[in-house]
């Protein structure tokens, strides 16, 4: 189960200064939920699981930022590079 650092809270979009790129997988979930992510040069298919493990395909584009909060990204996307910003 990735751990929530920010329960509660409601200032999730602030400044940050740690990010790192997300390797997808199908069977291990993210050490830490991101505040949010970002989407890098090539655009297409984000698939995320949620918390309670729902599979959620988004249909990115580059540059896109997302204000969700994905416990495991999948394999099947396609978007590059996918960057977690804590």
């Amino acid at each position: 189960m990735s751990q929530d650092k920010y329960p509660g809270q409601n200032g999730l979009l602030t400044s940050s200064a740690r990010f790192n790129t997300i390797t997808p997988s199908d069977t291990v979930d993210l050490v830490e939920l991101p505040k949010f992510i970002c989407i890098g040069a090539t655009g297409g298919a984000l698939v995320v699981h949620n918390e309670d493990g729902t599979s959620v395909t988004f249909t990115v584009v580059a540059g896109q930022v997302l204000y969700i909060r994905p416990r495991r990204v999948l394999t099947s996307s396609v978007a590059t590079p996918i960057i977690a910003v804590y």
